[in-house]
């Protein structure tokens, strides 16, 4: 009988060798997935994807405009930022960044729909408007809707996608207004 003890086995190097290259290039593979995810806009429930733009909503403002009181003799017509008391403005501030191509954007295509209704709202105004933006160019700007107050959930969209942002949701109409109205002052 052999009482001799065994000196360990070495693993060959070719074995280590591709073990480490399969480590690194499944360890590459993961890092480029995570950044591509990490680009997708879909992720962000404040984002919305463009014509190869990224939009990403910054904020929301509910603006009540000037009341037909404020303006001289009460004449609301043709007044710019006028609003009706049955009405309110949303200003939603934008960001859009183009990807890898230069594009170019129209502020029309972003739109708002009440919960529940089929047609969209179209922008009234703000200060996007229309461009061109080079690859990874960047454009801060405004899209302005005139709404209803009648209690309705808001939600921002572009025209040709189901996706959705919520934005607001707008208040009731005073009671007791009866819609659109001719002041006069006294003298």
């Amino acid at each position: 009988m052999d009482n001799r003890v065994q000196p360990p086995r070495r693993r060959p190097a070719r074995a280590t060798a591709v073990a480490t290259c399969v480590l690194v290039l499944v360890t590459g593979a993961g890092g480029a997935r995570a950044v591509a995810l990490a680009r997708t806009a879909s992720l962000d429930p404040s984002t919305l994807r463009l014509d190869g733009l990224t939009v990403h909503v910054v904020g929301v403002d509910e603006v009540v405009g000037v009341a037909a009181a404020d303006l001289m003799g009460g004449m609301a017509h043709n007044i710019s930022g006028y609003v009706p008391e049955d009405e309110m403005m949303l200003s939603v501030s934008v960001e859009l960044t183009a990807g890898d191509e230069p594009t170019t954007y129209r502020a029309s295509r972003i739109v708002a729909r009440a919960l529940g209704a089929s047609a969209d709202l179209s922008p009234a105004g703000g200060t996007l408007g229309s461009g061109f933006l080079s690859a990874h160019g960047r454009v801060d700007g405004t899209v302005a809707f005139v709404v209803p107050r009648d209690g309705s959930h808001l939600s921002l969209r572009v025209r040709g996608s189901s996706r959705s942002i919520p934005l607001a949701d707008v208040d009731h109409v005073a009671p007791g207004h009866d819609g659109h109205e001719h002041g006069t002052t006294q003298r």
